[in-house]
Parts: structure tokens; C-alpha cells; sequence
């Protein structure tokens, strides 16, 4: 099943990611929805550009050239293990790995699934790729050595590819659409909370969309307690998550309607408005007794 992968706002804003290329922010927000539920996976450029770059002519060398980046920042973590088994040359295999640095800080996933890769606190940290600040800025011109790893890729990827144009101003676009999808622990319980009420599971993309509705109402200073109600109203009409704001105001505001006034009331208000204090003289109609 697929997962919500939230990084937080300020992260676009860190001097860290300041300093990396558009295509670099994209490899890196590409990794968080690769990455199994523990925030590995397997360190080979060419799975990485499969499940991150799809569409795009970009290279498994230049991808490679993005995680050297990431890896020297120190958002991501590369590291090897040893195998017992050992190639038809008498050499002992070492395969190579990928772990988002931070991971359980930052994420609380629901009944996660345990990963089948090796944690890096059990491999090598992965040499640095030798090569001055100039060469780490600069694409093309890089080579990729022997690929490591023969693994497949793990965990789901549930964000649509990165932008077809490789422009730096749509990437920077990019971007910036995928840092309105991050939110906070807090509403990503609050909503996980609801979706667990309903009868099926709403998508993926539709709970990390409410997750950032419901931050926003957080920071208005809404209670858990006070969302309950409109999360079960919201969800009731169907509606698109950004109306949510609108079903919160609905929900605390809305008046009760007032009681039908009956013919007869009206022809008393009627009356008592016209200074009248007492009720008109019956008469007799023609013919009666």
C-alpha cells in the first residue's frame, strides 16, 4: 500500500538546498517516495533514474553525479555491505546502499513494513567520489564506474515523475508544487485517524492533499477535537480537499434555520404591528342561523 512521504516546508528553504541544483532537489524528493518505509534502498544510479526519471533523457551517470551531491550534504547516506558469497574471481561482493538521513525524525508511518535491506549502521560508509566543488556542480563529464549493487529497487513510489522539460525554471517549478504537499506529523495522524473510519481507504494522493488542509487549520488554531466533526462532514460530501477550510467554517458557523411561521402566526404578527389589541368583530355570514 502505498504511503504518505512528507518533507517538511522548511527543508526548501535550508541553506542545504539552496546549494543544489534543480535536478538535484528533484533526484532527492524523487528518493523519499522510492525508498521502502525504513528510508533505504538499493545504491544503483540506474534503478534510481528508472523509478525517479522515467521520462527523461537524463543518464544513470548524472543521477549518480546528484547522489554524490546529496550524499556529501549529508542528506542521504551511502554506505556498503559485505556478502558472505564471493565473485568467480575469489573477491568478497560488496553491494551498495541508500538511506535518507533523518528518516525516523521525520516520518510516522502507519503499521510500516520492516525493510529487507541491511540498516547503515551495519555497513561502510562509501567513499566520497574524489573531485573538487566544481566537478560536484557540474554535469556531464562524469563517468560511472562499475555499477554496485544487483538488487532490485524497493518501497513505492507514489509521486508522478518529474517535470518532461529539464528547463531549471520548470524544475525550480516542480519543486515548489511538491513543497505544498509537505506537512507535518501532527496532521498526518490527525488524518490518518479518519481515513482509518472509512469504509475504504481514501487515495494516497487525496489524504496528502487534506494533510496540508488540515495543517493550515492547525496553524489557524483549530483542535484535533474541532477537526473531528468537519474531517466526518467533509468527507460525507465527497468534496475536493482544498474545500475543506469551507466545511470547517460551515460546520462552526452555521446558524440553525428558523421554524416554519404558520399562516395564522403571520396574521397575528400582522395584527399586533398595526397596533391592533383586540380582534376584529365576527359577523354573521348571509344565510346562517
Amino acid at each position: 500500500m502505498a504511503r504518505i512521504r512528507t518533507i517538511k516546508p522548511e527543508f526548501f528553504t535550508s541553506a542545504t538546498m539552496a546549494d543544489l541544483t534543480p535536478e538535484q532537489r528533484l533526484t532527492f524528493i524523487g528518493l523519499w517516495t522510492h525508498v521502502d518505509d525504513e528510508g533505504r534502498c538499493v545504491d544503483d544510479p540506474r534503478l534510481i533514474k528508472a523509478a525517479v526519471w522515467p521520462l527523461e533523457d537524463r543518464t544513470a551517470a548524472e543521477v549518480d553525479h546528484d547522489l554524490e551531491v546529496l550524499y556529501r550534504s549529508g542528506t542521504i547516506l551511502r554506505y556498503t555491505i559485505k556478502e558472505d558469497s564471493r565473485s568467480p574471481h575469489g573477491a568478497v561482493r560488496e553491494r551498495s546502499f541508500i538511506a535518507v538521513s533523518g528518516w525516523r525524525e521525520h516520518q510516522k508511518i502507519n503499521r510500516p513494513t520492516a525493510s529487507k535491506l541491511p540498516a547503515p549502521e551495519n555497513g561502510n560508509p562509501k567513499p566520497p567520489t574524489s573531485g573538487n566543488d566544481d566537478s560536484v556542480r557540474t554535469h556531464g563529464g562524469l563517468t560511472v564506474g562499475k555499477e554496485q549493487g544487483t538488487g532490485k529497487g524497493t518501497g513505492n513510489r507514489d509521486l508522478g515523475s518529474p517535470s518532461e522539460s529539464r528547463s531549471p525554471a520548470h524544475a525550480n517549478d516542480r519543486a515548489a508544487a511538491l513543497a505544498q504537499t509537505a506537512h507535518t506529523p501532527r496532521s498526518h495522524k490527525i488524518v490518518n485517524a479518519y481515513a482509518d473510519t472509512c469504509t475504504r481507504r481514501p487515495p494516497t494522493s487525496v489524504l496528502t492533499q487534506l494533510a496540508v488542509e488540515v495543517d493550515a487549520l492547525l496553524l489557524d488554531g483549530w483542535t484535533p477535537g474541532e477537526l473531528a466533526p468537519v474531517l466526518e462532514r467533509w468527507g460525507a460530501k465527497g468534496l475536493h480537499p482544498k474545500t475543506l477550510a469551507s466545511v470547517a467554517n460551515e460546520v462552526a458557523n452555521a446558524k440553525p434555520r428558523a421554524a416554519p411561521v404558520s399562516p395564522t402566526d403571520q396574521f397575528a404578527a400582522q395584527f399586533l404591528a398595526n397596533g391592533r389589541h383586540e380582534p376584529p368583530a365576527l359577523r354573521a355570514l348571509p344565510g346562517g342561523a
